[in-house]
């Protein structure tokens, strides 16, 4: 078990209430990890539709083609970065919003 004496912000003498296993320590680092990835691909995919990104979720209709283009890209980007496997892949490919 990792203890609470780890972490730089407990400075007194009392013991953090909580304690993490190896397994649950392994788990926050993924989703931390995985939480930091998706938010430099979502800052990556606003660079590359620079003004198509949609602000307020809308698109112009006389952009609509552009945008569907642009979009094409990025699903091509997300799945090069984050689909490791075929099923994977598959799955994101199922669940893309823009068709």
């Amino acid at each position: 078990m990792s203890r609470s004496d780890d972490l730089s912000a407990v400075t007194n003498d009392r013991s953090f209430p909580f304690t993490f296993s190896e397994t649950d320590l392994e788990r926050i680092k993924l989703d931390s990890d995985g939480a930091v990835a998706g938010t430099e691909l979502v800052a990556e995919v606003k660079e590359i539709l620079d003004d198509l990104w949609p602000d307020k979720g809308f698109i112009a209709n006389e952009r609509y083609d552009d945008c569907k283009a642009a979009l094409h890209e990025v699903k091509a980007l997300i799945l090069d970065q984050l689909a490791g496997t075929d099923e994977e892949r598959a799955e994101y490919e199922r669940y893309w919003p823009f068709e």
